[in-house]
């Protein structure tokens, strides 16, 4: 989706932003079993969760903002 860098450390730290969509999981009350305090890791890369979505309201899709590095 996009990508910014920030000065850390007397360094650029970049980060990157992604969209990714996943089958819906819920918990026992139905809620998503997901949340910003996981992380999803993908080809050996880590992503903090920003946000999570049902997309379409019925318990599908999980559309899940992610974001890459430091977090902003």
């Amino acid at each position: 989706m996009g990508g910014s860098e920030r000065f850390q450390a007397m360094r650029i730290q970049p980060s990157i932003s992604v969209r990714a969509i996943i089958r819906f999981r819920g918990n026992a009350e139905g809620a998503p079993y997901y949340s910003a305090a996981d992380r999803v890791v993908y080809r050996g890369r880590t992503y903090g969760i920003t946000a999570v979505i049902d997309v379409d309201g019925d318990g599908t899709w999980l559309e899940l903002l992610l974001t890459e590095g430091a977090p902003s």
